[in-house]
């Protein structure tokens, strides 16, 4: 159930990105109209400057990627410091202050006395 859920968040992440990479290259292809027509009276093909739009929208989209991917490792690495530093902090001093604590009891109980126990 998890998968499907995060699939669809990822799925839904893909979709915006594509819209907004695609209204990037729609924005570009206007405000360069000039480019495009002085490189296509230099001899440039509409292979040509197909190739070059579709370059810059996978530079783009490769950027963003990775900046996305080297974005979520650095945070992750900081929540994992955080929560270790944390739970850290809330582990006893030491096990004479824990005589009474449920946790040290069960890890110190001889096999023998339990399986009697009853």
């Amino acid at each position: 159930m998890l998968q499907v859920i995060f699939g669809g968040m990822g799925a839904i992440a893909l979709l915006v990105a594509a819209i907004g990479i695609a209204n990037t290259m729609a924005i570009a292809v206007l405000e360069r109209t000039r480019e495009i027509g002085v490189t296509k009276a230099l001899g440039a093909t509409n292979r040509d400057v197909l190739s070059v739009f579709l370059g810059e929208a996978a530079g783009i989209g490769s950027v963003g990627g990775i900046g996305g991917v080297v974005l979520d490792w650095v945070a992750g690495q900081l929540i994992n410091v955080i929560a270790l530093a944390f739970l850290a902090g809330q582990a006893p001093r030491s096990s004479a202050s824990c005589r009474g604590c449920p946790a040290l009891r069960a890890a110190t109980l001889n096999p023998m006395q339990a399986l009697k126990y009853e």
